[in-house]
């Protein structure tokens, strides 16, 4: 059993939710259980840990600690509990409009999912501003884990988009 968390960046429409998805449907296929939470693009607020609530709702609510480090540990004994019966797939979308607080969990479960069989998906767009510097951050923090993939999406190049739009004629 051998955790990992993705890190997957890329500009608006380049693909990420696509691949998730794609992701999702094969880990379902293959026995996964599957837990899918978005941040939203809130005007004037942050809702803490949004996307894991969403996410982490089928396995029951994260109970309201008293400390941050709490809440943390709280959400990975959650999830370790469910990747000892069955391998756990998280997909977080959409994390640069996220709150620190969500991004400093995602970092801490990157640096203690080796052991377990969870595998954390995260998407993001590194040029979102303002976010720009809390997502270099982000990546930072999770690259220095030991189980860690960042992925970044990039355009196609000519050839390859001659291909995909070839193959797609009638």
């Amino acid at each position: 059993a051998s955790g990992a968390t993705v890190l997957v960046s890329g500009e608006a429409g380049i693909g990420k939710t696509r691949l998730a998805a794609e992701l999702v449907a094969r880990a379902g296929a293959a026995g996964f259980d599957v837990l899918l939470g978005r941040s939203i693009d809130l005007v004037g607020t942050e809702l803490p840990y949004q996307p894991f609530v969403e996410a982490l709702r089928p396995l029951g609510a994260l109970r309201e600690a008293r400390s941050q480090l709490r809440v943390f540990e709280e959400t990975l004994a959650l999830l370790a509990r469910r990747a000892a019966a069955a391998p756990v797939l998280l997909v977080l979308e959409d994390v640069h409009w996220a709150d620190t607080s969500t991004l400093d969990l995602l970092v801490y479960l990157a640096h203690n999912v080796d052991d377990r069989r969870l595998l954390v998906l995260a998407t993001y767009r590194p040029d979102e501003h303002p976010s720009t510097g809390r997502m270099c951050r982000l990546a930072d923090g999770v690259r220095r884990s030991n189980a860690a993939l960042l992925l970044e999406l990039g355009p196609l190049e000519r050839d390859d988009l001659i291909a995909l739009v070839g193959g797609r004629a009638p």
